[in-house]
């Protein structure tokens, strides 16, 4: 009992820290933003307030819902993710050419944040009953295959490249621990790849993005070179202790995106090495008491679910790091908890929620057991 409160202590003030830096970078970088575009200073400061509010809401009552029940209801779940990710695509807000957005009133939605976190909960039930019901290998690669595919295939036809990306590495990895054969799982994710390098050639948007990688860096006029050169910029310019706080000169208008998806350049241009490192060790230490957490359940629902959270929130936040750093081509990927944005904060806290209850419920599944 006191092991399992210490658990879910330590992982709520994580989680705190984390939302607390994101407020603090938000009024240090995107003030110049909401000027500019907005002619307020607290624009984008009183939305990200407003979604890590809702965030909030959502994080205490999955919190306080046993995870237990979501496995009975799965398919509910799937059929909304999907009905979302369907609805999009005919009634959705059209960004450059990408249909991604719900626009209800003055609610916006990204239906595909919303479908990882119910791919995830369907996945997870579904797996845990092939493994009940002493399903072959094969049947359990093809079953959840199927599914997995159906939902890729929706987020990539939103032009949502990088969320498809993330969606396929979430149902691989948990279909992986789902001690799947290893050589029909190698031509699972083979066949994926052919096709996900298929689209990227067929899309001539995602073409150029990809080759102006390769040469952007030493060319001028090449958008995505521009992003990446001012984003190692800032990073290089913090050093290892930071220009400090709020004097950060990324902020004005020389960082695209310097609230949103490059936020991490300019954390490290105001708070350098040292802070870079610390927050990198509060997502490890978050990364950390997700593994205990699926080591101490001993319900293989639990496990999955948790895991498939630890995989969206690490690979999202390794992703965001991976692009700001320049090892991977520029994509729309946010830091969790720290950039800005609604849909991916809401869905983020809410999936922390089903966590927290998966940890307050460990001695209660021991007995289950």
């Amino acid at each position: 009992m006191r092991e399992k409160r210490t658990l879910s202590i330590a992982f709520i003030i994580s989680i705190m820290i984390l939302i607390v830096i994101g407020i603090a970078m938000m009024f240090s970088v995107s003030f110049t933003s909401g000027l500019h575009e907005y002619r307020n200073y607290y624009y984008f400061i009183i939305r990200q307030l407003i979604w890590i509010t809702a965030g909030g809401f959502f994080m205490i009552v999955a919190s306080r819902i046993n995870y237990k029940r979501y496995k009975k209801i799965r398919g509910l779940f799937f059929i909304g993710g999907l009905a979302l990710l369907v609805l999009v695509l005919f009634v959705g807000k059209e960004v450059n050419g990408a249909k991604r957005w719900l626009v209800i009133g003055p609610i916006v939605i990204q239906p595909s944040e919303v479908a990882k976190i119910t791919f995830i909960i369907y996945l997870s039930g579904a797996l845990e009953y092939y493994k009940d019901k002493k399903y072959k290998s094969l049947e359990i690669l093809i079953a959840a295959v199927v599914p997995l595919f159906v939902f890729i295939l929706l987020i990539f036809l939103e032009k949502s490249f990088s969320s498809a990306v993330i969606l396929f590495v979430i149902g691989f990895s948990m279909i992986f621990v789902s001690k799947v054969k290893i050589e029909q799982l190698i031509i699972f994710f083979l066949s994926f790849m052919a096709l996900g390098a298929f689209g990227i050639m067929h899309s001539d948007y995602r073409r150029r993005r990809i080759l102006s990688y390769f040469t952007g860096f030493n060319k001028d006029g090449n958008d995505v070179g521009y992003q990446a050169r001012q984003s190692l910029i800032a990073i290089g310019s913090g050093r290892v202790l930071g220009r400090h706080y709020g004097n950060g000169l990324q902020k004005y208008f020389y960082l695209p995106e310097r609230h949103t998806d490059y936020i991490f350049s300019t954390y490290a241009e105001e708070f350098g090495f040292i802070g870079c490192f610390v927050l990198i060790g509060i997502y490890f230490f978050i990364l950390l008491i997700m593994i205990m957490t699926i080591n101490k359940t001993k319900d293989y629902f639990g496990k999955y679910l948790v895991f498939g959270i630890m995989v969206l929130f690490i690979t999202q936040a390794l992703a965001n790091m991976f692009v700001v750093t320049g090892v991977v081509p520029s994509t729309g990927i946010t830091l969790p908890l720290i950039s800005y944005g609604g849909s991916s904060t809401i869905v983020i806290m809410a999936a922390l929620g089903i966590v927290i209850n998966v940890i307050n419920n460990i001695d209660e599944v021991n007995e289950d057991e």
